[in-house]
């Protein structure tokens, strides 16, 4: 089979939607050349930056028609939450970095494509029309050895059929039977018959259990058995080599009107002296970006963090475009839920990774500083006017723009007129402000990593460069120092698919829209509360499917249990 790639990095923004792109393309590449009659073996897998692949489609077969490829892209959608859930288990570093269709075409009077596609064997055909796939084999629903083929004999308590290249083995007991098969007298599958009744009996094949009445499949259920989360080392240090950094924008028109965001200052800071660009110096906005980016090649980190704050809602819009139009960079992308976590850049044998520290620490730089009580406050800046109105970078007034540019829930009216105080016989730059207010922005956040890092690394163990987001911390920490032994499953693929789909997250309903003096109330802990008074679904788990015609109650006595779990009605 062939493989056609698409390497991310090529994109500017990873989410939902790209692997749909990625096989409209490869249809137009290789498919919409063949015969619409002519059949494509096709496997979707996902490439990871640790050249592991991970697969999102069985082998399937597909034609060159609409309609193939729309039921293609179908199988995919309902798939899709497999490759996320992916991140539960993996560590930090193994990135989606592309995509692969992995490929076979068949011409038209190929032998091989008629033993791909037929359909799975099916034994007894003409007698027995009710069956289960089991390993791409059709087997009677039923337990009487005729049914399985013509040929009979028996040797001691074994009965023995044969059917064309299969040997089946009955080993019949009062209540239950084994049923052994073989395939050139090599044993290729091994399943247990327990009879219920006269027409009831359920097979079980590995973790597969079917429930068969009067040859018909009325449950099927699968038993999961999940691998467990395993306890986190400490760390031996907190590294504390990272970068912080800050990029501001203008607000422009292009020729249609249209309103967008433009760059005009970054700055970098490496815990000494801060680095900072503005546009002015240069001929255009292209040229300030390639310079920051270059001066950083030029520093040749080593695997070093570089935080943004609000990298995820914002900043990264900015970053990608110039960064991969850089001759020898590549970019590694993690992503959940269409959210950027994690952007290494590598170029040559240097790298470093462009993280958000929003995600690890949430809340405003102005709050941060006064919650952690860093020495260098965070500056005021009237943000609202250059996000609604359009200026040139050059911009100079001989009045403090008005205090209703300034964020009110930071900036009090006290903290304004103490600021125009100092520009009383002056006029007000846009560059000098803003080359003052990305320095503070810096070293303000630089400080409170400092901090946070050094607290978290003090007090349970654990380095922040290791955990990119808030969660993942608390996480580790868990991990480290409270779980006691590996009891808690990894779920993934499509049980973790179902049980997601289960939660909607908080329901709120209003039935007095207005009030006055009212009081408002907030609960902490409230689902840890729920979590330790209540039971809820743990340990090993069973998904059910081919539900026939059976209520609860049946479905209880049916299993000999009572049901407890996830159920979709």
């Amino acid at each position: 089979m062939k493989d056609y790639y698409y390497d991310l990095n090529s994109e500017l923004l990873l989410n939902n939607t790209n692997y749909l792109k990625f096989v409209d393309k490869f249809w137009n590449d290789i498919m919409s050349d063949l015969d619409p009659n002519q059949n494509v073996m096709v496997r979707f897998l996902i490439q990871m930056s640790d050249t592991s692949a991970r697969t999102l489609s069985k082998t399937e077969i597909i034609n060159n028609n609409v309609e193939s490829l729309n039921s293609f892209k179908e199988l995919l959608i309902e798939n899709l939450n497999n490759v996320y859930s992916h991140y539960l288990t993996e560590e930090v570093d193994n990135m989606i970095k592309g995509f692969i269709m992995r490929y076979k075409i068949f011409s038209s009077n190929s032998k091989t494509q008629n033993t791909v596609i037929r359909k799975a064997l099916d034994i007894k055909k003409g007698r027995i029309q009710r069956t289960v796939k089991i390993r791409n084999i059709n087997y009677p629903l039923s337990t009487n050895p005729i049914d399985f083929g013509d040929t009979q004999f028996k040797v001691g308590n074994l009965t023995y059929v044969l059917n064309k290249d299969l040997k089946f083995e009955f080993d019949r007991k009062e209540d239950s039977q084994i049923i052994k098969v073989y395939r050139d007298n090599k044993l290729i599958n091994t399943f247990n018959d327990f009879f219920i009744d006269n027409s009831l009996f359920k097979r079980i094949v590995a973790n597969l259990t079917f429930y068969i009445n009067d040859g018909k499949v009325i449950l099927k259920t699968k038993e999961y058995s999940p691998k467990f989360i395993s306890k986190a080392k400490l760390d031996k240090i907190f590294t504390e080599n990272f970068y912080t950094a800050d990029i501001e924008t203008l607000t422009k028109v292009d020729a249609k009107g249209k309103r967008y965001f433009e760059p005009y200052s970054l700055a970098y800071y490496d815990g000494t002296v801060p680095k900072i660009y503005y546009v002015t110096d240069y001929n255009n906005m292209e040229e300030m970006m390639n310079k920051f980016f270059n001066d950083l090649f030029k520093l040749k980190l080593k695997n070093v963090d570089i935080y943004f704050h609000n990298l995820s809602g914002f900043d990264v819009n900015f970053l990608l475009k110039p960064l991969l139009n850089i001759k020898g960079v590549k970019s590694d992308i993690m992503l959940r839920d269409d959210k950027f976590i994690q952007i290494k850049i590598s170029y040559g044998k240097f790298s470093f990774n462009i993280k958000d520290s929003l995600l690890l620490l949430p809340g405003s730089l102005n709050k941060l500083s006064k919650s952690f009580k860093i020495e260098t406050p965070k500056e005021i800046f009237p943000r609202k006017l250059f996000e609604k109105e359009t200026f040139e970078a050059d911009y100079i007034t001989n009045q403090v723009p008005d205090y209703k540019y300034f964020n009110h829930s930071e900036v009090s009216l006290e903290d304004y007129n103490n600021y125009c105080k100092g520009f009383i016989g002056k006029s007000w730059s846009l560059k000098d402000e803003t080359l003052k207010y990305v320095d503070i922005d810096c070293i303000a956040l630089h400080q409170i990593l400092i901090k946070f890092g050094d607290t978290i690394y003090n007090m349970w163990g654990i380095d922040i460069k290791h955990t990119p987001t808030l969660p993942a911390l608390g996480f580790k920490i868990y991990k480290a120092r409270y779980m006691k032994e590996e009891n808690i499953p990894i779920i993934t693929g499509i049980p973790y698919r179902d049980i997601k789909q289960s939660y909607t997250g908080g329901s709120t309903d209003m039935y007095i829209p207005y009030g006055e003096n009212i009081w408002c109330y907030d609960v902490n802990s409230l689902y840890p509360t729920a979590m330790k008074q209540f039971k809820y679904p743990v340990g090993k788990f069973i998904s059910f499917t081919n539900l026939k015609n059976l209520t609860l109650m049946e479905l209880e006595n049916l299993l000999c249990r009572k049901l407890f779990g996830f159920i979709e009605c």
